[in-house]
């Protein structure tokens, strides 16, 4: 497992494959945190994509005060 730093270094930079290492490391909290809220699969799918891509586009943004899970969660 990479850490985070090197990661998110890795995203900003352009590799997809990082970005996918990304997805699948947070795959279930995103997963988890929306269950929570919406009923429908197809929902919660489309809005799972949602959240990675916003974390795609706010990554250069991202500053470390906290764990990357935690901000990826707050997106949720």
């Amino acid at each position: 497992m990479m850490d985070d730093k090197t990661l998110v270094s890795q995203v900003l930079s352009g590799d997809r494959q990082a970005f996918r290492v990304l997805i699948k490391q947070h795959e279930r909290l995103v997963g988890h945190m929306i269950a929570r809220l919406v009923d429908q699969q197809e929902d919660r799918e489309e809005l799972c994509q949602d959240v990675f891509l916003r974390v795609y586009e706010k990554l250069g943004e991202f500053t470390f005060q906290s764990k990357l899970s935690t901000w990826i969660a707050t997106i949720a």
